[in-house]
């Protein structure tokens, strides 16, 4: 005869009172969802491993099992789902496809990093999958309520560490959509309204005419410097620390002689593209050569003058002529008084 089986045990969710943290009798480890969200977007997802790894090792310590925590915090979309399963085990929640939707979204937005800008700022859309979770722990069965609040607020090292990287994500945020310069060159489709309507209004941009590339060493505006390429001309400008008036140098397609596009080899030097028209007027345009903008720029103006010449900027910098001194150098008057 062979022995009774309790049925009822079977496949039974967790006891909602196992596994909790001893400290603090919290299941996994929920946050606010204010704490969560700033510190998620603030810190670009890095705060997104630490908090993979404190569910994990939540699970670790619970079933005490040899799982790596940190392994599966650092790829954290491959093992979104089975955190997920594990939760809704936890809080004897049924499967839903809705699990498998949640993790196929946090997959798909948190790869969306490597797009080009602007569209890599979908990735931050990825900490919403977070918020999802996170209320799933919040709700589990039998969670202190005062507890959990009190681990889950926003510390003073959470705010000062907001504080101290807000200025670079407004920066990165504000180049990658175009609001202030970036350090690349740009498709002239990208440069906002007011700014097409800056450069026509100083007289650099004639009506009718369209930037087709644009690129800006200045820091936080065009105004202060820039240099573009259009369906006419190529055009250069600076604005003159003294005066405060914008320099530069322009040429129609049609005047000009020469071009020459000296490459950069160094990421922190812009590449330079000397022009020549028929005047005898000689100035140059800067591009950056990050991700090859400087290339794409040059083929810009290859498309309306075919005659470019090509070479490295160390040899088109050590081909210049040296200034001529303005005075003769004074006589060595190093000896002493007769």
């Amino acid at each position: 005869m062979s022995p009774a089986i309790d049925t009822a045990s079977v496949d039974a969710p967790p006891d909602a009172g196992a596994g909790k943290d001893p400290a603090t009798g919290v299941q996994f480890y929920p946050v606010s969802p204010l704490k969560l969200i700033l510190l998620s977007v603030f810190t670009m997802s890095v705060y997104d491993i630490y908090w993979f790894y404190r569910q994990w090792k939540f699970v670790r310590a619970r079933d005490d099992s040899k799982i790596m925590p940190f392994w599966r915090a650092l790829f954290g979309v491959l093992w979104f789902y089975p955190l997920l399963e594990e939760v809704d085990r936890s809080g004897a929640r049924k499967r839903t496809a809705s699990n498998i939707l949640l993790a196929l979204s946090y997959l798909a937005l948190g790869v969306t990093w490597r797009l080009p800008d602007p569209y890599w700022l979908l990735s931050f859309a990825s900490t919403l999958c977070l918020l999802v979770l996170n209320q799933r722990l919040r709700e589990l069965p039998g969670q202190p309520r005062e507890e959990m609040r009190s681990q889950g607020r926003l510390t003073v090292a959470n705010v000062l560490l907001v504080l101290l990287v807000s200025p670079l994500l407004a920066l990165a945020v504000s180049s990658t959509l175009y609001l202030t310069p970036g350090m690349q060159v740009v498709d002239g489709t990208r440069l906002w309204s007011w700014q097409v309507g800056f450069l026509r209004d100083e007289g650099l941009l004639d009506e009718g005419e369209t930037v087709e590339y644009f690129y800006s060493e200045a820091f936080l505006s065009i105004r202060e410097a820039g240099n573009f390429v259009t369906d006419q001309s190529v055009v250069t400008y600076f604005r003159d620390p003294e005066s405060g008036e914008l320099l530069g140098g322009y040429a129609y397609y049609e005047d000009i002689v020469s071009v020459h596009a000296a490459y950069s080899e160094d990421l922190l030097m812009d590449s330079v593209i000397a022009v020549t028209d028929v005047e005898g007027m000689h100035f140059e345009l800067l591009a950056s050569s990050d991700g090859g903008g400087d290339k794409t720029f040059v083929a810009g103006i290859r498309r309306h003058f075919p005659g470019i010449t090509t070479g490295t900027l160390a040899a088109y910098r050590a081909a210049e002529p040296l200034p001529e001194a303005a005075e003769a150098a004074p006589e060595d008057t190093a000896a002493g008084p007769e």
